[in-house]
């Protein structure tokens, strides 16, 4: 997972830009959302490159809520 300091909360000796969280969570995120007034839930994949801050997010899976989503 990537953080962006702004200000006072950047050291002075940190790049600008985006950097590593120093405590990294699972790659994998379970999320809930609605989509068209339905509930739904999925998981999807992060991952990230540095320096230069890239992002990705892979869709791993998505359901009704209720039914069963697959985490893989």
């Amino acid at each position: 997972m990537l953080d962006q300091r702004y200000g006072s909360i950047r050291a002075a000796d940190e790049p600008i830009g985006r950097l590593p969280v120093e405590e990294v969570p699972l790659d994998l995120v379970v999320f809930r959302s609605t989509h068209c007034d339905r509930p739904i839930i999925g998981c999807q994949k992060l991952r990230y490159e540095t320096p230069g801050g890239e992002l990705w997010i892979e869709l791993q899976g998505l359901v009704n809520e209720g039914e069963v989503l697959e985490a893989r």
